[in-house]
């Protein structure tokens, strides 16, 4: 079954609040230099769509820091108005 994640550069979500109020409309903290959103920003494609099965399969060295390298990408989930918006882990073991 294929799966589908999805990442931002700016702009706002919703989610549900930290003090219990429901949902709510958060504002994106911005993304830095050396994050994915900042690397995938920087393509300035507004929409793509980036194949991780492919990418293995093509098993190409100049894409493999995509799937083997602890990258700082956004991990919202559900919550939102937390802190830190981003985590430190491979991307194919989140999506």
């Amino acid at each position: 079954m294929p799966t589908i994640g999805f990442t931002f550069y700016d702009g706002y979500y919703t989610a549900i609040s930290r003090d219990g109020s429901g949902l709510s409309s958060f504002k994106a903290q911005q993304p830095w230099s050396g994050t994915l959103e900042y690397i995938l920003n920087q393509i300035n494609e507004p929409i793509f769509i980036l194949d991780l099965k492919k990418i293995k399969l093509d098993n190409k060295n100049d894409a493999k820091w995509l799937l083997e390298e602890f990258l700082c990408f956004r991990s919202v989930g559900a919550t939102g108005g937390i802190e830190n918006e981003f985590a430190t882990k491979k991307v194919p073991e989140c999506i």
